[in-house]
């Protein structure tokens, strides 16, 4: 499934500078990295919290 993304520009340059530094393959590797650590501290958070996780979990 391909979507679209429209960032700012200083996400864009981010988003490539990490690229660079990290040695990702490509933008989309790097989106990738970020919502598995978003996901991943969503989850902690909720575990926490002593609620439900969210769907997909």
């Amino acid at each position: 499934m391909d979507t679209a993304l429209t960032v700012s520009p200083q996400d864009a340059f981010f988003i490539e500078y990490y690229r660079e530094k990290k040695g990702a393959k490509s933008r989309s590797a790097v989106i990738r990295e970020a919502l598995r650590l978003l996901r991943e501290t969503t989850l902690e958070e909720e575990r926490a919290a002593g609620t439900r996780p969210y769907p997909g979990s």
